[in-house]
């Protein structure tokens, strides 16, 4: 959307504004994004509904563009844990429910797309280059760091 733009402030939350190419543009505070400081705002450019945002010391919140054009940021279950991490090639997932796994490398291409069973799921991921990689569980984003 041309007419729209995200900010970033370091106190006081995420910002938007619909109306950016007006003379006087107008600001609201993003009132679902659940921390105060986020740093950075990335659009999956394979999924035009969702965005990412990074924060200072709260991780990456994953968000979902409405219709409407406003981002819906849902509180991350934190019943999903990832280990160990750095991993050097097996990953654990500790999942309360049957999901679906998604990976994306660091420029958002998902590499791989895995089913995931009620309690802890190995996952061989040694066919990837070492590297940043994002787990996506439904809501939730989760970073890991391959090294061998």
């Amino acid at each position: 959307n041309a007419n729209q733009i995200y900010m970033t402030t370091e106190v006081q939350g995420l910002w938007i504004s619909n109306n950016i190419n007006a003379s006087t543009p107008s600001f609201s505070n993003v009132t679902n994004y659940p921390f105060q400081q986020p740093e950075r705002v990335f659009f999956n450019p394979y999924n035009t509904t969702e965005m990412w945002v990074t924060s200072f010391g709260n991780g990456m919140k994953m968000g979902s563009i409405t219709v409407s054009g406003l981002a819906n940021f849902r509180d991350a279950n934190k019943e999903n844990l990832i280990y160990p991490n750095p991993s050097n090639g097996l990953i654990t997932i500790k999942s309360k429910e049957i999901s679906i796994a998604k990976i994306f490398n660091c420029i958002g291409e998902q590499v791989s797309e895995v089913l995931l069973e009620k309690e802890n799921n190995s996952i061989d991921v040694r066919f990837l280059n070492n590297g940043i990689y994002f787990i996506k569980l439904k809501d939730r984003v989760e970073k890991f760091i391959l090294q061998r």
